[in-house]
C-alpha cells in the first residue's frame, strides 16, 4: 500500500503477530504494514479469531464480508459497528440501527442523497471543483488533502444541510477531531460544539423555513410525529463527518496514486470514458473505511468457522477489496479491469452507504476537471495517517503537489 520511500521496515515475524491476534487499534498498523497484514490474512482462512479487545472473529474474505453486510438478521449493527464503544456517544443514525428502524432513518438521509438528487446539484459540485481547484493553483501552501480532498465534501455537505460558508471550518474541526481524539472527553466536546452550531441552525428553520435539508428535517413526519432534537442533532453529526472525512481520504489516496502514475493522468485526458473505472480502482484499493463491527444474534458459522450469539466480528473492507478470489492481480491498479464495479468501499446490501452516490460524483468531477488541467506533480514527500485513526480509517494526510509549470 506504500507507494513512496521504499517498503516500511518491518519483520515477517512482526506482520505474522499482527495478523494472527489482529488488534484494529494497535498503533504498528501504518499504511505499509496494514498491505502486508491483510495479505496474511487473506492468505488464511478468510474467517479469523482474535483475543484483543475480548475477543472477537476478523472477516477478511470478500464472499464472507458480503455474506455479513447483507444478513442483517444474523449479523447485526444495532449493538454498535465500533469496538469497543465510545462511552457518551449515543448510537449513529442510520448505521447503528437495524430493520424498520434503520430503513424509517436511512430513508430520511436518501431525501438529499439519492441519485437523482445528487445529479441535480452537479452543476453545483462542479463549479465547485473548478473554485476549489483556481484557488489550490494558487495557493501558497501545496497541501492537496487540505486545499482539494477536504475542501470540496465539506463545502458540498454545508452546503445541502443548509449551513452558512463560514461554518465549513467548525464542520471541518468536529470531523477531524472525532477522528483523531475518539472516544475522549475532546471528542465530547466537540460533539457539543457541533450540536451548540446545529441547534442555531435548526431553530431558525422552525422560525423561518428555507429550501435545504434542515428545513426537510425540522419538518419531517417521521411516524407521526415530529424527529426530536436528539435525533435531529444525531443525524446532521453523521452527515457531517461521514460525509466529507470518508471522501476526503479516498480522494487524496487516489490523487496520490495519479501523481505517482502519471500515465493514468495522460490515459484520462484521452479516454474520459477511463475515468469511472479509474474511481472504482481508487475506490477499490484506497476505502474510505477499513473496519466496521457487527454482532452475531444467533450461533451461526461462517465460512466454517463457529460463531456464538453475542460474539463480535470485523468486517475488513480494505482486505476484502484484494481478495485474490475475487480481484485477478487484486494489488495492481487496473481500471479495465471487467468487475472493477464489484468493489466494495461502500459496504452493500442494506446498509450500503447512502452517501456513495454523492462521494462518487464528487471524485468523478474532480477527476474530470483535472483531466483539463496540467499534470499534477509531487514537490515534497507525502505523510499518512499514523495508524488506522478510529480503529477505522488510513490515507494520505499530507499531500504537497503543483500543477506542471506553476
Amino acid at each position: 500500500m506504500h507507494e513512496t520511500g521504499g517498503p516500511h521496515p518491518v519483520t515477517a515475524a512482526e506482520v505474522d503477530r499482527l495478523a494472527a491476534n489482529f488488534d484494529h487499534l494497535d498503533p504498528a498498523l501504518d499504511n505499509d504494514v496494514l498491505g502486508q497484514v491483510y495479505g496474511r490474512l487473506l492468505a488464511g482462512c478468510p474467517v479469523a479469531k482474535t483475543s484483543a479487545h475480548g475477543g472477537f472473529a476478523v472477516v477478511s474474505g470478500y464472499a464472507q464480508l458480503v455474506e455479513v453486510e447483507k444478513d442483517t438478521q444474523r449479523f447485526s449493527s444495532a449493538r454498535g459497528v465500533i469496538h469497543p464503544p465510545h462511552s457518551g456517544r449515543p448510537p449513529s443514525i442510520p448505521i447503528e440501527f437495524d430493520g424498520a428502524e434503520h430503513l424509517a432513518y436511512r430513508k430520511l438521509f436518501m431525501e438529499v442523497l439519492s441519485v437523482p438528487r445528487v445529479r441535480r446539484i452537479e452543476v453545483y459540485l462542479r463549479d465547485l471543483v473548478r473554485l476549489v481547484l483556481d484557488t489550490f493553483a494558487t495557493a501558497p501552501d501545496p497541501d492537496f488533502v487540505q486545499h482539494v480532498a477536504v475542501q470540496i465534501p465539506v463545502r458540498a455537505v454545508g452546503h445541502l444541510l443548509g449551513f452558512e460558508e463560514s461554518a465549513n471550518e467548525q464542520l471541518q474541526a468536529f470531523a477531524t477531531t472525532m477522528l483523531e481524539q475518539a472516544g475522549t472527553p475532546a471528542m465530547t466536546e466537540a460533539m457539543k460544539e457541533l450540536d451548540a452550531l446545529a441547534g442555531v441552525h435548526l431553530k431558525e428553520r422552525r422560525d423561518r423555513p428555507g429550501d435545504d435539508y434542515l428545513t426537510t428535517l425540522v419538518e419531517t413526519d417521521f411516524g407521526g410525529r415530529p424527529l426530536t432534537d436528539d435525533e435531529l442533532l444525531n443525524i446532521i453529526r453523521t452527515f457531517v463527518f461521514a460525509g466529507f472525512e470518508t471522501t476526503s481520504r479516498t480522494t487524496a489516496g487516489l490523487v496520490h496514486h495519479l501523481v505517482i502514475h502519471s500515465e493514468l493522468q495522460e490515459r484520462m485526458r484521452s479516454e474520459p470514458d477511463a475515468i469511472e473505472g479509474i474511481l472504482d480502482e481508487g475506490l477499490r484499493l484506497f476505502p474510505p473505511v477499513h473496519t466496521m463491527f457487527r454482532t452475531v444474534t444467533t450461533p451461526t458459522t461462517l465460512a466454517d468457522t463457529s460463531l456464538a450469539e453475542g460474539e463480535r466480528l470485523v468486517l475488513l473492507y480494505a482486505a476484502a477489496n484484494r481478495d485474490p478470489r475475487q480481484f485477478d492481480d487484486p494489488d495492481s491498479f487496473r481500471p479495465d479491469r471487467p468487475n472493477h464495479r464489484q468493489q466494495i468501499a461502500f459496504g452493500i446490501g442494506p446498509h450500503y452507504c447512502a452517501g456513495a452516490p454523492l462521494a462518487r460524483a464528487e471524485i468523478r468531477i474532480l477527476l474530470e476537471e483535472l483531466a483539463t488541467r496540467p499534470r499534477l506533480e509531487l514537490i515534497g514527500e507525502p505523510r499518512f495517517l499514523p495508524h488506522l485513526m478510529m480503529g477505522q480509517m488510513m490515507g494520505v494526510d499530507y499531500l504537497p503537489l503543483r500543477f506542471r509549470g506553476e
